[in-house]
Parts: C-alpha cells; sequence; structure tokens
C-alpha cells in the first residue's frame, strides 16, 4: 500500500486543525513506496481535516509527479529523522512542524524566519486565515468594494477550519503551540551541522516561546534580536510573563496574577500592545487601567503601545531608548553602524511587511 506523505502548508493547514490531538509520531526514516503518481494517489480522496487545495505531497522522482489540480509533489528522496513524520491513519502522514520550519526558513529572511518559527511556538496562528483571504479576494470580485463589517464566517461558506470572529480584524486566531523552540532547535540541530549557516539553525537559535499574537512577536524582533539582524538586542526578555499579585490585591480584583506582552526583570519594565479589538470599550479601558495601577504600584512600569504607535518609526525607537535606560544601557551604544543601520532598516521591512503567505509555495 502506498503512502501519502501531506507536507509544506498543507500540513501545517492539518495540523493548525488540531491533528495534535489524533496524530501518532512515526519512526519512519525512509520515505519508499510514496503515493506520487495521480493513479497511485486516486485512493486518498479523504484528506486529514484542514487541507485546502492543491494539496502538497513528498514525491520521491520528479518524473512521476502528480498532474492533476488537486495535488503539487514536492521531491523528497534523502532519509528523514525518525519523528519527522506523523501518522494521522489510513497511510497518511504528515511532515512535523520542526521539519516545516527547517525547510521553510532557508527561503526567507531571518527575521521572517523568526517570526515564522515564533508561531509555530506560540499561541496562535496565521495560516489559519487563508480560507478568509480566499474569501475576502472572491468578495472584491464580485462586489467591488471592500470586505469591511462582514460576519465572519459567512452565512453558507463552508468551513472545515475552526474560525473566531476576531479573524477579520485580528488576522489569528488563537491555537496551543505546535512545537516548541527547544523542539525546533534540536530538530535543525540534528538535520544540520552546527557550522553550518543556514538560516534555519541562525533563527532557531533566536526563537523564544509563549507569544500569543503576531504583533508581540514582530515587537519582539524589533527590540530583542541582536544587532547584527537589526534588532536593539535588549535581552534578557519574557514573552508573556506572570506577574504575581499580594494576597490582599488578588482578593479585592480576583485575580492571582497579570501578564504582560514582554517584559524586562532587570529593567523591572513591560510593553503591552493595545490591540483595538481586544481593548475596546469602557470595561476593557477600566480593566487595562486598573491592570496597569496594579503593576505600576508593584514597581513594573508599563509601555503602551497600539496600532498607531507601532507604525510610528520614531515613537518605538523612543521606546526602546527608555528599556534600555531602564537597564542601564547607555541610549548613545544603540546607535547603529552603517552596517547595521542596513539590517535595521531591512529587519523593519520584513516585520511590517510579514504575511504567511511569503512561504507558501
Amino acid at each position: 500500500m502506498y503512502r501519502l506523505v501531506i507536507g509544506g502548508v498543507s500540513a501545517m493547514q492539518v495540523w493548525d486543525s488540531g491533528a495534535s490531538t489524533y496524530a501518532r509520531r512515526s519512526l519512519a526514516t525512509s520515505l519508499r513506496e510514496l503515493a506520487d503518481t495521480d493513479e497511485r494517489l486516486s485512493p486518498f480522496t479523504r484528506l486529514p481535516q484542514g487541507c485546502t487545495e492543491p494539496v502538497e505531497v513528498l514525491v520521491g522522482s520528479y518524473s512521476h509527479r502528480p498532474r492533476s489540480v488537486r495535488w503539487r509533489g514536492r521531491l523528497r528522496t534523502a532519509p528523514i529523522l525518525p519523528g519527522t513524520l506523523w501518522d494521522v491513519g489510513d497511510n497518511r502522514f504528515l511532515v512535523s512542524p520542526e521539519e516545516f520550519f527547517l525547510k521553510t526558513a532557508p527561503k526567507l529572511s531571518v527575521a521572517e524566519a523568526v517570526l515564522l518559527g515564533m508561531e509555530l511556538c506560540g499561541w496562535y496562528s496565521t495560516l489559519m486565515s487563508v480560507p478568509y483571504r480566499e474569501y475576502r479576494d472572491e468578495y472584491i470580485r464580485e462586489n467591488h468594494m471592500p470586505l469591511a463589517t462582514q460576519v465572519w464566517p459567512p452565512d453558507g461558506w463552508d468551513l472545515s477550519l475552526r474560525h473566531q470572529r476576531d479573524l477579520m480584524e485580528l488576522g489569528f486566531v488563537n491555537r496551543a503551540p505546535l512545537t516548541s523552540a527547544k523542539g525546533i532547535q534540536s530538530h535543525v540541530r540534528r538535520s544540520l551541522s552546527e557550522n553550518s549557516n543556514s538560516r534555519a539553525l541562525v533563527a532557531a537559535r533566536l526563537l523564544r516561546d509563549g507569544s500569543h499574537s503576531p504583533m508581540e512577536s514582530r515587537l519582539y524582533a524589533r527590540y530583542c534580536l541582536p544587532r547584527r539582524h537589526g534588532g536593539l538586542n535588549l535581552n534578557p526578555v519574557e514573552l508573556n510573563a506572570k506577574i504575581q499579585l499580594t494576597d490582599e490585591i488578588a482578593e479585592a480584583t480576583g485575580k492571582r496574577e497579570y501578564s504582560v506582552d514582554l517584559y524586562w526583570p532587570k529593567g523591572n519594565i513591560a510593553i503591552e500592545y493595545e490591540g483595538s479589538f481586544a481593548h475596546s470599550g469602557i470595561s476593557a479601558e477600566a480593566r487595562d487601567r486598573l491592570k496597569r495601577n496594579i503593576l505600576e504600584a508593584k514597581g513594573i512600569r508599563i509601555i503602551s503601545i497600539d496600532k498607531a504607535q507601532y507604525a510610528n518609526e520614531d515613537m518605538l525607537e523612543f521606546h526602546g531608548v527608555e528599556i534600555a535606560k531602564s537597564m542601564g544601557i547607555k541610549p548613545e551604544t544603540l546607535a547603529p553602524n552603517a552596517r547595521e543601520s542596513r539590517a535595521r532598516h531591512a529587519l523593519i521591512d520584513a516585520v511590517n511587511s510579514w504575511d504567511t503567505d511569503l512561504y507558501r509555495p
């Protein structure tokens, strides 16, 4: 019996739709008996939940690549590490998120690879917004106007992926991490030599767990990546750090802890990204104000950044200086040399234009 090995973004769509609840790690180390031609692929009409066509599958020979619009063949002949494939039943397999990172990162800049890895290790997904973009584009074509306030998902739109209504504004959905920074680093190290200059290895070393949104990951890249990659190298930092509250405050507020988006323990300073969807309304504003007051009473300075401030480069640089000062770093040391300046502009362009379509096949 031939096996169907789903790779690339197709595999990530399945992972995003909940494959971790039923997939079993496979110890296979070769890709023999791959389903590659249309004839061999014909029995696999039932695809795992989440796959949109064309489905990216691994094949062992270019001469046997499928010719139909339903399948897209990607050549893979080299042996694979144990654990690279996950069995989802009926001779259907998925490549692991770690393998997806390994094969995709070299096509990206270091900053883009970091954003990709942060998504795989984080509590959100932008890959699941692919069906939304398809619907948006269709709506624009048919109505000759932008999609602004339509209910999501739209009536009659058949989706196998679970979406949330805030997808339209935020461009991402919540989900549990697919892997961890250590998991990606381990897989990349086992696959490549330590002396490799692959972007996968470089970016893997820079990953952090715990990001809850694309904006948190972008802010991490801007402030915490090494200077040679365009960041300000303001480390160590904690993502979504838990700040414990006293019993008295916990009794009054009903909360034992508060979470902050990015926290620098050395400077006792934190950044909170204020998304307009999540922080709209009088009650939300009052809740955020109470949170700020309590944390500042504990000696933690809070920097709030909203969408408009994020778009202001001078404001972001100003906040970087504030963070540096709090950590005892002289602001003048943040001034980049010519090479670092080029890297910083490249990083800014990368994080501002980042879209998961960049690494779609």
